[in-house]
């Protein structure tokens, strides 16, 4: 298991950066997320790949994670816009900030990639992780189904 889970583990932790926007949030459920994976392996029944499996464990995490934070209002990228847009010098310190911090390529990466999942904010968390899952991660619809519980 613990060989398995690292080949997508990189790929789990870009997926719960994607849904929580929060490094330290998206390490801290990778680990819930192996560590309950480790405890319930007796329970995984072999209807989908492990892959899927863990992912589906990940997907809950997260969610609970964000009911328990609820920290996005439904407008956050919205404000953010306008702010950039009324304002030239905060649009002009987001384009320094992305050409200067070559230290944080990763997250600046993550955060334009979860720009794809701005296009979709007005529709449910569900819908969301579906479009992510299949976009992004290249599952296929009945493995969502599956991660989804649909």
């Amino acid at each position: 298991m613990n060989l398995e889970f690292e080949l997508y583990s990189e790929q789990l932790l870009t997926y719960l950066y994607r849904l929580t926007t929060n490094r330290e949030d998206a390490e801290d459920l990778l680990h819930d997320t192996f560590i309950k994976a480790q405890d319930k392996i007796e329970t995984f029944k072999g209807n989908s790949t492990l892959k899927t499996w863990v992912f589906s464990i990940a997907t809950n995490l997260a969610k609970d994670n964000q009911r328990a934070k609820n920290r996005w209002d439904i407008d956050a990228q919205d404000k953010c816009k306008s702010a950039a847009v009324e304002n030239p010098k905060v649009a002009e310190r987001i384009v320094l900030s992305y050409n200067s911090q070559t230290n944080l390529q990763f997250e600046i990466r993550e955060h334009i990639n979860y720009c794809f999942t701005c296009i979709v904010k007005n529709l449910s968390l569900e819908k969301q992780i579906a479009i992510i899952l299949k976009e992004i991660y290249g599952f296929k619809r009945t493995e969502i189904a599956g991660i989804l519980n649909v």
